[in-house]
């Protein structure tokens, strides 16, 4: 579920954090970079909390129409295809989703109100208006509105403040959540443990960004002492701190790192630096780790295994 690119930041972050705290230990920043990992997989499941409720209503809408003293053709025509297919009931339905919603407390967000305000919003859309209608939809056409639902959501501001006010790092993190919504809907109807797919916690990524934390941390002075030189007429006591963090990170990533090519690694802190730092910081990290590349390369420092890794 979680990319390199999304560890990279968790671990700059924690690195930034350290720089703001003196007494910043690294077993606290390990503490710091799971609770990060973690909150990954807790918006995924409020999402999917999201999704179950706002379907959910469906029913209800439905079972209200019905109960209508005077019902409209409007209302006899009306049903809960939102709910009732088999994508949603698989989700609705997994205990073991149901058991994590409970354990982290996201059945519990007193957000009950404001998914009927969703649904309400998604139900005035044309598509919406015309599936409910239809008397059989297909099971395509069943995964096709689910997935107008989840753009709607994915570009609704409300939804999205709520979300960054259940974790800050939803801006950042929302691409990645969108992404495994669209995946677990693709492969719907689900299977019982599904979600352990989704488990950051243990795969590759995570553990390259535990690793990487831990270089950068324990190596500090020498990493400085490597940077210093390729600053040219640049004060590494003025240099931005996400800055050196940044380049701290790309040398670790160089030399300790024989899996990751060097040009992923320069055009991926780059493009870190685009959006966490200061304007000039992209063409600065750009030519420093250029110049350091270019040197290490020259020195035998650089041991890459595998093919198109240098």
């Amino acid at each position: 579920m979680i990319s390199r690119h999304i560890v990279r930041i968790k671990v700059m972050q924690q690195l930034y954090a350290a720089t703001r705290k003196e007494q910043e230990t690294l077993k606290q920043l390990n503490l710091g970079y799971h609770q990060m990992v973690d909150d990954i997989f807790e918006l995924f499941l409020l999402n999917l909390w999201y999704l179950t409720r706002i379907a959910r209503y469906s029913k209800i809408d439905y079972e209200q129409r019905n109960s209508k003293h005077r019902p409209t053709e409007v209302d006899l025509s009306f049903q809960s295809h939102l709910f009732d297919n088999e994508i949603i009931q698989s989700l609705y339905n997994n205990q073991g989703l149901r058991a994590l919603f409970s354990q982290n407390h996201i059945d519990k967000t007193g957000q009950n109100d404001f998914a009927i305000s969703l649904y309400r919003k998604f139900a005035k859309t044309d598509l919406y208006k015309d599936y409910v209608k239809s008397k059989q939809p297909t099971q395509e056409e069943h995964r096709e509105v689910i997935k107008a639902l989840l753009k709607f959501l994915s570009k609704d501001e409300h939804f999205n403040e709520i979300q960054s006010d259940f974790h800050s790092s939803w801006k950042e993190d929302k691409s990645l959540i969108v992404g495994a919504m669209k995946k677990t809907l693709k492969a719907s109807p689900v299977v019982d443990d599904f979600y352990k797919n989704y488990f950051p916690k243990g795969t590759p990524a995570f553990e390259y960004g535990k690793e990487l934390l831990e270089k950068v941390y324990q190596d500090d002075s020498e990493l400085l002492e490597m940077v210093g030189p390729f600053l040219q007429n640049w004060d590494i006591k003025r240099l931005a701190i996400i800055d050196l963090i940044l380049l701290k990170m790309a040398v670790t990533e160089f030399l300790g790192f024989p899996s990751i090519p060097v040009k992923v690694t320069l055009n991926e802190y780059v493009d870190i630096s685009k959006i966490y730092s200061t304007e000039k910081s992209k063409s600065f990290i750009n030519g420093v780790l250029d110049r350091m590349m270019k040197q290490f390369d020259k020195d035998g420092k650089i041991e890459k295994t595998g093919r198109g890794l240098n």
